[in-house]
């Protein structure tokens, strides 16, 4: 599990350095999806969602790269424009919900005046 989680952490990064701008709104929603996943992991509706929602669009998808860490985690895109998880795995969820607290926490702290 350590392989994904280096994996996870470069990419979130180098996300965040590239788009710090948005990436805050960007990993506040996804820390949220992967939450409800986790805490529900039985409901569908957690585990899938629509790329042209306007929260998901504006927040998240405006940083492309942002679609490559979600195949890393197990998601699936269908050509109707829904991302679905259709994995066991829901402690990989755990991992970016991790970095990206830490990425945020950090990102914090260095603008404390």
């Amino acid at each position: 599990m350590e392989g994904i989680k280096e994996i996870i952490h470069e990419m979130l990064n180098d996300i965040f350095n590239s788009h710090p701008s948005q990436a805050k709104c960007a990993f506040d929603l996804l820390v949220t999806l992967f939450k409800n996943i986790i805490d529900n992991p039985t409901e569908s509706k957690f585990r899938n969602f629509n790329k042209a929602n306007e929260n998901i669009k504006t927040k998240i998808l405006i940083i492309p790269e942002i679609i490559d860490v979600l195949l890393v985690l197990g998601y699936t895109e269908t050509t109707n424009d829904i991302m679905k998880y259709e994995g066991d795995a829901l402690d990989n969820f755990r991992i970016p919900i991790d970095v990206l607290n830490d990425i945020l926490s950090n990102a914090q702290g260095e603008h404390v005046i």
